[in-house]
């Protein structure tokens, strides 16, 4: 579940568990973007070798078949990168 500092919004996404090799040492958010839209990826906790995964929205599989149609050429393309963001859990 998601939701707003300030309680006023929320959402749920489903998941998919996630094992990596060794404990991550800080926690992050890996996000997918294409052209100037980011979809939440990955979930991981620092000290855990335990994520999750998010199962991809109908706007983020669309965005990867126009990205398909077109791999080199596209604004999409252009702009299509993984991103990673470290946090620190409070």
């Amino acid at each position: 579940m998601f939701r707003r500092a300030d309680g006023r919004q929320s959402a749920i996404r489903l998941t998919h568990s996630l094992q990596a090799n060794a404990p991550k040492n800080r926690a992050m958010l890996i996000l997918n973007r294409y052209g100037s839209s980011y979809y939440l990826a990955q979930v991981w906790t620092s000290g855990s070798v335990k994520g999750r995964g998010m199962l991809k929205s109908k706007a983020e599989r669309a965005a990867e078949r126009e990205l398909a149609k077109n791999p080199s050429g596209s604004e999409l393309a252009k702009n299509a990168e993984t991103v990673t963001i470290f946090a620190e859990l409070q």
